[in-house]
Formats: C-alpha cells, sequence, structure tokens
C-alpha cells in the first residue's frame, strides 16, 4: 500500500506553496524544438529538473517568465505558465477567452512524497474519500477568498499518465459573471518532491480546447525522478 503519510501530505502541501515556491521553485529551460514536437507547429519546451511538455500554436509562454529563444537558452526562477496567444501583446481576441497550462513544482525532504510510480491499485477507498474531502474543502476555500466558486466537483482520482503515478483532481469553477472554467490538476509525487500540471480552459471553447489539452496532457514527461533502491 503506498504510504499514507505520504499521500496525505501531497494533499496539504498546496497550503504552503506560496511561501515556499519563493526560494524553492525549480528553474526551468525555455528551449523550443518544433523538430520533435507531436504534432506540426507545436513545440517543445524542457523544464529543468523536471522534464518536458509539448504546446500547440495556440498558446504561449507568458511574458516576463519566459520566452521561447533557442539562442538565449534561459532559464528563469518561475513556474511555467503558458496561456492563449495573443496575450503577451494585449491582442484583442486573446480576451475572447480563456486557457492556462501551468507547471510548478515544490520540494520537500525525501520521504515527504510517494514515488512517481507508486500502485495506484493499493489506495484504499478510505484513503481516497479523506484526500478527496480535504482537497475539496481546500479549494473551495482559496476559491472563496478570490471570489470564486466551484460549480462542479468530480470525486479525486489516482491515475496512471504517461507511466507515471499521479492525483488527479478535477473541477468547474466561476467567478462572478465570468463563463465557467473546467480546471483539472495532476500531482505528481517523487519522494522529495511534487510536480503540479494544472490544465484550463473555458468551457464555452471546449471544443476549440479539448483535443488540444489532451495532447498536452500526454506530451508531459517527468525525465528527472529519483531512482531510489528499496
Amino acid at each position: 500500500m503506498p504510504n499514507t503519510k505520504s499521500l496525505f501530505l501531497s494533499v496539504f502541501a498546496i497550503i504552503i506553496i506560496a511561501a515556499f515556491l519563493c526560494s524553492n521553485t525549480l528553474l526551468a529551460d525555455t528551449t523550443s524544438k518544433k523538430s520533435i514536437s507531436i504534432k506540426k507547429g507545436w513545440s517543445i519546451f524542457f523544464i529543468n529538473k523536471v522534464g518536458s511538455i509539448e504546446l500547440p500554436p495556440t498558446l504561449e509562454s507568458q511574458d516576463g517568465g519566459y520566452k521561447n529563444d533557442t539562442a538565449l537558452n534561459r532559464s528563469i526562477a518561475s513556474p511555467f505558465i503558458a496561456q492563449q496567444k495573443g496575450l503577451n501583446n494585449s491582442a484583442p481576441e486573446a480576451f475572447n477567452t480563456y486557457a492556462r497550462v501551468i507547471v510548478k513544482s515544490i520540494v520537500g525532504n525525501v520521504g515527504d512524497f510517494e514515488s512517481l510510480n507508486f500502485d495506484v491499485n493499493k489506495v484504499s477507498n478510505k484513503e481516497m474519500l479523506f484526500i478527496n474531502n480535504s482537497i475539496k474543502s481546500q479549494i473551495e476555500n482559496e476559491l472563496f477568498s478570490i471570489n470564486a466558486r466551484i460549480t462542479e466537483w468530480l470525486p479525486v482520482t489516482v491515475e496512471v499518465i504517461n507511466g507515471m503515478s499521479c492525483i488527479h483532481i478535477s473541477y468547474k469553477r466561476k467567478i462572478n459573471n465570468n463563463p465557467e472554467v473546467l480546471v483539472n490538476i495532476y500531482r505528481f509525487q517523487d519522494y522529495d518532491r511534487m510536480h503540479s500540471l494544472i490544465l484550463s480552459y473555458n468551457l464555452n471553447d471546449a471544443d476549440h480546447w479539448r483535443d488540444d489539452f489532451s495532447l498536452i496532457l500526454n506530451s508531459f514527461k517527468i525525465d528527472n525522478y529519483k531512482k531510489v533502491t528499496q
């Protein structure tokens, strides 16, 4: 059975993330190599000490954090954030939709988290109920602080994505009169750290984003995983 303490720790890790990220966020290398992208026109981004992710031409890396510049080969102490194309330049059409792809990591101590390939079949229903209720309560409180609310909550699951075990959180949220947003969070544990992949977009534009976001998820790879002999 996976270490219950480790699984529970991952639930509450997000509470301290704001303070912790300032000094411990993993750096990202924004090198783009289109020649090995999964689809024509897509770009691959290599995230230092994490792995890689591929993005369609309808998304751009957020200004102030990342620039798709292979000559500079820049590394920035910030979470990797991608958004709908044109937003960096305040293009009017960019404000007609909403999409985000975020990769962020926190680093703790060895043993704080489960392995990257923990057995998802050994997580009990009781553990899942605790994890689900804890995460839901935490996210409800966070959304309340920004005048947002959950409109639909899907039960938290443990899944295997690209051979990597993760905790999957999925819900719909709404802020004031803005369109509903679908949010999917995938938390990948790796002994002394946790990588979170956050995918979100306006539900009004689901037909535009759904397929590409599925490909983005399937492109995400963690290469800098811990090899521990037990």
